[in-house]
Formats: C-alpha cells, structure tokens, sequence
C-alpha cells in the first residue's frame, strides 16, 4: 500500500518536472515575460498546435501509451522525454525509500531528486544550470544537515565552499591558459549543492564525475557524434556521479576513506 502510494505520487511529481523543464528555458530566455508564461500559466497544451489539454491527456505514462505518443489532436509526435522523466523519478524514489525508509532524509531526498533530475535534462538540453534550481538545493542541503542529516551543518558549509572554491579555481586556469572559457558557473554552483549534500564525498563525486565524462566523451568522439569543436555539458555527469554515491556509498565510502587518507599524508 505503501509504496503503490508513493509510486503514484512520485509519477504526479514527475509530471510537473516536465512542466519545469519545458517552460524555465523559456522564462529565463525571456524574463518580461513571465506574466504571461511561467509554471503554473497558461495551462498544459500541445507545443505543436497549442491545443489545450484535458485531465485525462494528462495522466503520467497512461495518456502516452493510449495516444501512441502522439497529441489527439494534430497528430504531432508527443516526446518521449516525457515518459522518461516520470518512470526515471520515480524509480529513485523507489531506490530511496528501499534504502532508507520513512524518514526526514527520505522526505528530502524527494526534493533533492526533483532538483537534480530537473537540471540533468535542462543542462543536457540547453546547456544550462538555472541559479533557481542549484541554489535551492544547496540551501536545502544545509538545512538537512541541520535536520540531522548524515553530515554535520559545518561540513556541510565548509564542503559547499570548498567545492565552489575549487572548480572556481580550475575555470579560472583554463581561461588564463587557453584564453577561453572552459566551464560555466552553473556547474560550480551545482558542485557546492552536492558539497551541501554529501560534505566531503563530494571530492569522491567529483573525481567519478570527470571519469565517467571522459569516457563518454571519447565514445562519441570516436564514433562520430561529436566534433572536437562541440562543447560538452558537465551537469548530467555531476548528477550522475551523485546518484552513484548516494545509492552505493556502502560500498564506495571505504574507497574515499582511503583516497581522503592518502591526500592527507601527501
């Protein structure tokens, strides 16, 4: 009863994602606007023929599949990223609560999961970290610490700095070496919310991060679908390596322990 509760929830709230990440691109591209276009107006309609929508083309995962992923109404072809990031929030919701209950850091973590996924589809999308997304997690990483969350409320703020501080730092050699920027603030302020979250992990999540990046990145050079010349976003990697310590830190927190002790010594 449980979890069919909270799969429902989770698929509503994955439902709304999609709003935010289809409409804050737009609002932030143009701020005069947002009177007439923000979250909450004007309501769900179809991109392609700005038909309104009814409650029952609404429904997460259902409508999708009795529509043949396409609008009712011109035919047009429904995005399947819409599917993806319901099912996908959702089944972190279900990894969350499989791993750590009922409890305050659960209820956080919904919040944290909404954020994160919000920011991998926007920034793999348009190469942007909204300011409105990043600093909310940071902020509500800290007050779980407070909350009594698995870091104290003083690494939690030395770790959020610190991780700004440092990727601040390597942008800035880039620049001065290679005259051109090599990475957005969007991805420092991204690297503070998981320092926020994970405190000194976050060295862990980093170092995951660039590796999983560099493989990626090399795949696609090789094969063709990329060219040198093409930036690549960093955000999705940064999430992907916080998911990784969060689900698996059983495992990976003796790796840090050990790369954390080895960084002391030298």
């Amino acid at each position: 009863m449980v979890l069919s509760l909270i799969i429902l929830c989770s698929l509503l709230i994955g439902s709304f994602l999609n709003v935010i990440i289809f409409r804050l691109p737009q609002m932030l591209s143009d701020p005069r606007n947002t009177t007439s276009f923000n979250l909450a107006w004007p309501r769900s309609h179809c991109p392609h023929c700005q038909q309104t929508l009814r409650w029952v083309e609404l429904i997460p995962i259902i409508s999708f599949c009795l529509q043949r992923a396409r609008c009712r109404y011109c035919q047009a072809p429904i995005a399947w990223r819409y599917p993806l990031v319901e099912c996908t929030y959702t089944l972190l919701i279900i990894l969350t609560y499989l791993q750590f209950g009922l409890s305050t850091l659960s209820f956080m973590l919904v919040l944290f999961h909404a954020l994160m996924l919000s920011l991998w589809v926007i920034d793999y999308q348009h190469q942007l970290l909204p300011d409105s997304l990043t600093l909310i997690g940071l902020w509500l990483g800290l007050i779980c610490s407070v909350l009594g969350g698995p870091i104290t409320p003083s690494e939690s703020i030395l770790a959020a700095a610190g991780s700004y501080l440092l990727l601040r730092a390597v942008a800035d050699g880039y620049r001065w070496c290679r005259k051109q920027e090599g990475m957005g603030g969007g991805d420092m302020k991204l690297l503070a919310m998981l320092g926020a979250w994970f405190g000194t992990s976050v060295l862990f999540i980093l170092i995951l991060s660039v590796t999983i990046a560099l493989l990626v990145t090399l795949i696609r050079y090789g094969s063709g679908r990329l060219s040198w010349q093409q930036p690549v976003a960093f955000g999705p990697f940064l999430i992907l390596g916080g998911w990784v310590w969060l689900f698996a830190q059983t495992w990976l927190a003796p790796l840090t322990q050990h790369f954390l002790s080895i960084v002391a010594l030298t």
